[in-house]
């Protein structure tokens, strides 16, 4: 039982099983057998091989006999085991008057005390072909290949979504930093005007000060004048008292002058210190805003970065095939795959430098299918492939696994497609 992910599945000390007993089934009282066959239900891709399963019990207890025996270097005639026999060929062998197709299990040699002696071949005791075991086999890969390309396609949804998170993360913090320098902008601006306005201030003061010194020399001149002319006395005193009394008024002018002076500097100051405030907060926020926004960048760069790794992941354990019909040459950019039509020979080739495995299987017009695998290398990279005296060709299906690629220049071939 494969559960979906995130749910957990209970553990129990029994097996959970199907017992199938047909209408027409006997009654007596040993016609009843157990047979054991494990099928599996996988929930996540809501697929089940429960019903193959008990077809493949059903055809294996159905009381069918095989036929084997043993034939030694007489009974081989002309034929020499390993050169015209090969383990897994399908033979004719005559018993009684009558011919039966057999295949190959097992070729030994038998020795004697003076060496070798003869051969001993054994033919018969298994199916010819098995075609629900084969289909049992070519399901459980489906299967495999479906689990893990949904897989890399969750895991490649996951970077997308990520992705755009950061994007709009960035977008957020980038309308941050261009509200903050705004608003910097604007607090340097209201400094500005106030420092011309202190200067104003301070211009205005200096002249009255200025004001107020020339009455008290004006005062000073007055009564020296009224102490060296007597005649003038009466009008000196009382020019000198008018001038006093300015002089007292623009005293008290000055004074009120310079407080109200005072107080304009207390107040330029204290904007002055505001503006500075804002300035520093403002440039606390530009720089907070600046961060998240590199925080941002990094981010998006990651998740584009593991959304290009899981498409290389899809792209690189994606199983591929090629098929080629009877007697004819097809190619791709890693195989060339030749069948002939009257001869049994099918030959594959690995193109460019590419490493993997393959399995070849070949289908007959006249016998069963054959499958073989093997693994290619820089140096081995052909795979012959001899179906047996009789065989004629129908089709070939190869499968291939790449997992190290090679120099893309060196498939490219000028091929021909021409009969083989």
């Amino acid at each position: 039982m494969q559960i979906p992910d995130g749910v957990e599945q209970q553990e129990q000390d029994y097996v959970d099983g199907y017992l199938y007993r047909p209408d027409d089934a006997p009654r007596g009282r040993f016609d009843l057998a157990m047979v054991r066959s494990d099928a599996t239900v996988d929930m996540k891709e809501q697929r089940s091989n429960a019903e193959l399963v008990m077809d493949e019990a059903s055809s294996r207890v159905e009381g069918r006999a095989f036929f084997e025996r043993d034939i030694s270097t007489g009974g081989l005639g002309r034929y020499t085991p390993g050169v015209d026999v090969h383990t897994g060929d399908i033979v004719d062998v005559q018993l009684w008057g009558r011919r039966i197709a057999l295949p190959v299990t097992a070729i030994d040699m038998t020795t004697g005390a003076d060496g070798p002696t003869g051969w001993r071949v054994h033919v018969g005791g298994q199916l010819i072909e098995d075609t629900k075991a084969l289909g049992l086999q070519n399901a459980a890969v489906r299967d495999a290949q479906a689990a893990e390309a949904k897989r890399m396609q969750e895991r490649a949804e996951k970077a997308v979504a990520a992705a755009t998170s950061a994007a709009a993360a960035a977008d957020t913090a980038r309308d941050e930093a261009v509200a903050a320098k705004a608003d910097a902008e604007a607090a340097a601006s209201a400094a500005e005007q106030l420092r011309n306005e202190y200067t104003a201030a301070t211009s205005t003061v200096s002249t009255a000060v200025d004001d107020a010194e020339t009455a008290q020399q004006r005062a000073e001149a007055a009564a020296a004048l009224a102490d060296t002319k007597t005649a003038e006395a009466i009008q000196a005193n009382t020019a000198a008292g008018r001038a006093r009394q300015q002089a007292i008024a623009a005293v008290q002018e000055s004074l009120r002058i310079q407080g109200e002076i005072n107080q304009a500097h207390d107040e330029v100051d204290e904007l002055h210190s505001d503006m500075i405030t804002k300035l520093d907060a403002a440039k606390d926020r530009h720089e907070a805003a600046l961060s998240d926004l590199r925080l941002a960048t990094t981010a998006l760069t990651t998740a584009t970065i593991m959304a290009s790794e899981a498409r290389e992941d899809i792209k690189a354990n994606m199983s591929r095939f090629l098929v080629c019909e009877s007697n004819r040459k097809t190619w791709n950019s890693y195989l060339e795959v030749v069948n002939g039509s009257w001869t049994t020979v099918s030959k594959v080739r690995a193109k460019g430098s590419w490493t993997g495995h393959i399995t070849h299987e070949v289908t007959y017009t006249n016998r069963g299918p054959a499958k073989k695998h093997k693994r290619i290398t820089a140096t081995d990279r052909q795979l012959d492939f001899g179906g047996g005296l009789g065989a004629s060709i129908d089709f070939s299906v190869t499968h291939y696994v790449i997992d190290k690629p090679g120099d893309p220049a060196e498939s490219r071939e000028a091929d021909q497609n021409t009969d083989g």
